[in-house]
């Protein structure tokens, strides 16, 4: 991280000296700027009514942001403003990083998208006073458009928005425009920007789960920016699912995660029937285990060593086994969202309004599948340990997680001709439940596949029965 902006009220507000400490501190992440990032922080530095001395702005910055812009931003902050650069780039990891440099008593969060008007703080620090019992609140927005894109975009998002604004219990955080006690903010935890767009969401349910007052403002005093660009449409939709999946297979124990229905996606690939499960997995099944025995036998008897080699293969393989129908799902995700993207391209040239909403629509949820499908094939190692936790026979490492070894080196483990008399122990553990069974087989062979070999006949894994 790196701090480019700072000074002794700074200091004095980091310390928490009561005399220096602003009002509020604004959180902006310059990620997804759509070319309005200098407006907005214009906006908030230098065009607010609100007592300069009162507020002070945070601004995190991605590695790749255009430094001639940087320095533009740069020249408009104020000596107790924050611009801080961090590797991170997505805008949720950044304003995770930058709310912990606040020092106020209220945090604002907006995006670099979208513009304040002159008394948006005046407006929003007075809602806060006149409700007191609000540990935080949102703000509606108004809609910039430039093109028939933008405005499908900013109708079917304003309407979603404003549905879950007036009438949800809970999914309330708009972070277009969003303030919170800085002590409610400290027992959520922060947004936790691992699971990308899907932590306003998740931010809101911890809030509910923690029993904290969520209102919301009735006028809109920031403008939020819609430009109409198929590629940032995409990436904002495919990152929110993908964010969502991520977390409900990760952290389903949680509470929060109990507000959030269940995704079939991710219920199909958990659910395979017991043969299946068998079939996927990661380690050898219990049969196996008197496969190895007969091997061994016969290798002893002076035997080739070409069972104990099949057998070896078939546990290598088996080890990279994942579930065969996650990438062909996931590949007819990419083709029907790229072939509805391309309808929609075609109805906005035509300027038909009504067929582009119908398949933007249609859109969206090919996006919001292709995010699942990514994860569950990326994660795929971890789902399929997953399913099979739920096999009592087999190894666990608990709460579905894969049970953890430690890495086993064999390289020394060679028999050749030149040492008929040698004999090398080979340990083959076999983990059940929070058992070890351990089995020291001696392995002697004269050839190996029928003639002379120096190489290892045990790969570098462990190997389970």
């Amino acid at each position: 991280m790196t701090l480019v902006a700072a000074n002794s009220d700074l200091l004095g507000a980091c310390s928490g000296d009561r005399h220096a400490m602003p009002r509020i501190s604004v959180v902006i992440p310059l990620e997804y700027h759509r070319g309005l990032a200098t407006a907005c922080i214009r906006g908030w530095v230098q065009e607010q009514d609100y007592p300069r001395h009162q507020y002070r702005v945070l601004i995190g910055v991605p590695a790749d942001f255009d430094r001639n812009e940087l320095e533009e931003i740069r020249s408009l902050l104020a000596d107790r403003d924050l611009l801080l650069e961090f590797d991170q780039a997505h805008d949720m990891m950044l304003i995770e990083k930058v709310a912990c440099q606040a020092g106020s008593g209220l945090l604002l969060f907006s995006e670099s998208h979208c513009i304040p008007e002159p008394g948006a703080l005046s407006y929003l620090v007075g809602i806060a006073d006149a409700n007191p019992d609000w540990d935080a609140f949102s703000a509606p927005t108004h809609g910039l458009t430039d093109n028939l894109l933008s405005r499908i975009e900013c109708d079917i998002y304003s309407n979603d928005i404003r549905g879950k604004l007036q009438s949800h219990d809970w999914l309330r955080v708009l972070d277009q425009c969003f303030v919170i006690r800085r002590t409610a903010y400290d027992a959520v935890g922060g947004f936790r920007g691992e699971f990308g767009h899907f932590a306003e969401w998740l931010f809101a349910a911890t809030m509910k789960m923690l029993g904290l007052k969520l209102g919301v403002a009735e006028r809109a005093v920031v403008s939020h920016g819609y430009i109409g660009e198929y590629d940032d449409l995409e990436a904002f939709t495919v990152d929110f699912s993908y964010g969502q999946i991520k977390y409900l297979h990760r952290h389903s124990g949680e509470a929060a995660a109990m507000l959030f229905p269940k995704i079939p996606e991710l219920e199909a690939a958990l659910a395979q029937s017991p043969q299946e499960r068998n079939r996927l997995m990661s380690y050898p099944a219990m049969d196996s285990w008197k496969t190895l025995g007969l091997a061994l036998r016969k290798i002893l008897h002076g035997e080739t060593a070409g069972p104990l080699r099949s057998y070896l293969s078939w546990v290598a393989k088996s080890r990279d086994m994942s579930h065969p129908d996650l990438r062909k799902q996931l590949e007819s995700a990419v083709k029907e969202a790229s072939g509805v993207r391309r309808r929609l391209e075609k109805a906005i040239d035509r300027e038909d309004a009504a067929m582009a909403h119908h398949r933007f629509v249609e859109w969206f949820a090919c996006l919001v599948r292709k995010g699942r499908y990514t994860y569950l094939v990326e994660s795929e190692q971890e789902v399929s340990w997953q399913a099979n936790a739920r096999i009592d026979d087999f190894p666990q490492g608990g709460a579905g997680k894969p049970l953890e070894v430690p890495h086993v080196h064999t390289s020394s483990v060679r028999m050749t001709r030149r040492e008929p008399s040698r004999v090398r122990s080979i340990g083959l553990f076999r983990a059940s439940n929070s058992c070890c069974l351990c089995m020291r087989a001696s392995v002697s062979a004269w050839y190996l596949n029928g003639r002379p070999s120096g190489r290892s006949i045990l790969p570098k894994y462990w190997l389970f029965g």
